[in-house]
């Protein structure tokens, strides 16, 4: 049977002594990051100082200069080089296992990796109030309700295992990682595991022919290329049962989350004028109330997704998604704001797609991403590219050539099954004409309809 590796992600509900002994770790990990980062960030303008001399030495002024790459500056080994010193000057971190404070300086430097490929922003130094975890490459077992780690944890931590969500039985563990979603010492603050294991790979749903291509908007969370492509009704709009209803929840929490905000920020300003601490009770109370809305809002959100996502790989054997840059549909577009960008986000897309794409991987499905360029203008009967300008408010459009009238959601929906038909065609992965793709799309166009798009790109 096919291994693959899982994450099993469960709540723990651990006793005083070992939330005061899981805190000291956190804060052992977040003081060799915060150290390891505060030494990289000298050093670096320590280093930028001496390119700037040895410029002005060579050619007298500042003129012409440019900054030069840091990046070579930093492999892989970096960090992991200065932890022996940094342990040996702090020998309280000893209480940490080897493993651990290697990932740390592993996770620093993947870090600075995506910053350098402008997949994110500078490193910043963890904080106390926010999110704290620790990794270990160790076995874990999981008996009864108790989390049982060896050489640590051996009277084990208490933990509720989902009845649907326990570990297969002969799974092998081997890593875990204990995370809080906020400050340690708050008794309210939640605690989980994750468990990497590895697994056979189960059939669960069974073989299925369906096929699908889901269009990502933001009237509806997606659309698909046929009706009834999910189970439950509940998701689909009542009027269209190829369409998904795209749930707000930002919108029931937003005005608390403001309010909120600026009662914190209040409170805040307050104490720097005051010259207080910033860890005062009022100020952590304050800092709880808005996590929870938060925690709320993101899980309310991961809720839908999930059920959505499962629902759809349960159906449907062949899932085809539009290749989307969503990172530059965020970006200002000549210097002004873009007004969609906040839609965009809370619409989830990136995430839903991962989640299509692991699922489907563990349910045996076949997930593909085809290009997304004029799957809305391209007709989905004869191929032709229109010659409309699109704005948001354009939801149907006619045919020149043709006279078909299309629904611009349902048409590039169509689109994105048909290219992802022909990808399987071209590679030999599946045989299309055993594939189930609905009442409303034509095999015997698909391929016409594909040519005359590549033709029009």
């Amino acid at each position: 049977m096919v291994k693959q590796v899982r994450a099993y992600k469960y709540r723990l509900y651990p006793t005083i002594q070992q939330r005061n002994f899981l805190a000291e770790w956190f804060g052992a990990t977040r003081f060799i990051y915060n150290s390891l980062l505060e030494q990289n960030d000298k050093e670096y303008k320590d280093w930028l100082k001496r390119q700037c001399d040895e410029w002005i030495s060579s050619h007298g002024t500042m003129d012409g200069f440019k900054k030069p790459r840091y990046d070579n500056q930093i492999s892989k080994y970096t960090f992991q080089y200065r932890l022996p010193k940094l342990v040996k000057d702090n020998e309280w971190l000893d209480v940490l296992p080897a493993h651990t404070k290697q990932f740390v300086a592993h996770n620093l430097y993947s870090a600075f990796k995506r910053f350098f490929k402008g997949q994110g922003k500078h490193p910043r130094f963890h904080s106390r109030r926010g999110h704290n975890s620790f990794s270990e490459n160790t076995s874990t077992k999981i008996v009864g309700n108790k989390l049982f780690i060896p050489k640590h944890l051996k009277d084990g931590i208490e933990i509720r295992v989902p009845k649907h969500y326990r570990l297969q039985k002969g799974c092998k563990t081997n890593k875990y990682t204990i995370s809080c979603d906020g400050d340690p010492t708050n008794p309210k603050t939640r605690y989980f595991v994750s468990v990497q294991a590895e697994c056979d790979r189960k059939e669960r749903f069974g073989k299925n022919k369906h096929a699908v291509g889901l269009d990502m908007g933001l009237e509806s969370r997606c659309v698909g290329s046929r009706p009834n492509f999910i189970t439950d009704k509940a998701m689909l709009k009542s009027e269209d049962l190829s369409k998904v209803l795209n749930l707000r929840f930002d919108k029931g929490n937003e005005k608390k989350i403001k309010k909120t905000q600026s009662i914190l920020s209040r409170k805040v300003d307050k104490a720097k004028r005051s010259h207080k601490s910033l860890h005062s009770r009022s100020i952590e109370r304050q800092y709880a109330k808005l996590r929870k809305l938060q925690t709320k809002q993101r899980n309310q959100r991961l809720d839908f997704l999930h059920k959505l996502s499962t629902d759809i790989v349960k159906n449907n054997g062949y899932i085809f998604v539009e290749d989307l840059s969503i990172k530059s549909m965020q970006e200002r577009k000549g210097g002004r704001k873009n007004r969609m960008a906040k839609a965009i986000a809370n619409a989830s897309w990136f995430e839903f797609q991962r989640m299509l794409e692991y699922k489907s991987v563990w349910y045996g499905r076949l997930f593909s991403k085809v290009d997304a360029r004029n799957t809305s203008k391209d007709c989905s009967c004869c191929g032709e590219k229109t010659l409309q300008k699109f704005t948001l408010g354009t939801r149907d459009w006619t045919c020149e050539k043709c006279g078909e009238r299309h629904d611009r959601d349902v048409n590039a929906s169509y689109n994105i099954l048909a290219r992802g038909l022909s990808k399987l065609a071209s590679d030999g992965t599946a045989d299309y004409t055993d594939i189930l793709c609905g009442e409303g799309f034509s095999k015997t166009k698909f391929f016409r309809s594909t040519y005359m798009s590549e033709k029009n790109v």
